[in-house]
């Protein structure tokens, strides 16, 4: 899979991507998910709660885009 949504998930070490229309690499991500470690399928979680706490919280993104606006 390329593309922002791909690149999201692999630099922030979120999960697995695969590309849509393929079949066997979809089941590949499959059987990597379930072959995962449960220490690093709850990393993917910490991960992920991190980057919603730092890029996505709503607060945040409204006061850079009122900064933005307003400076």
């Amino acid at each position: 899979m390329k593309g922002e949504v791909a690149d999201l998930v692999i630099n922030n070490k979120i999960g697995f991507v695969a590309q849509p229309d393929d079949i066997n690499d979809i089941r590949s991500g499959f059987e990597k998910f379930l072959d995962t470690p449960k220490h690093e399928l709850e990393e993917f979680g910490s991960n992920m709660k991190s980057l919603l706490a730092n890029e996505y919280d709503r607060n945040k993104i409204i006061d850079q885009m009122t900064e933005e606006v307003f400076d």
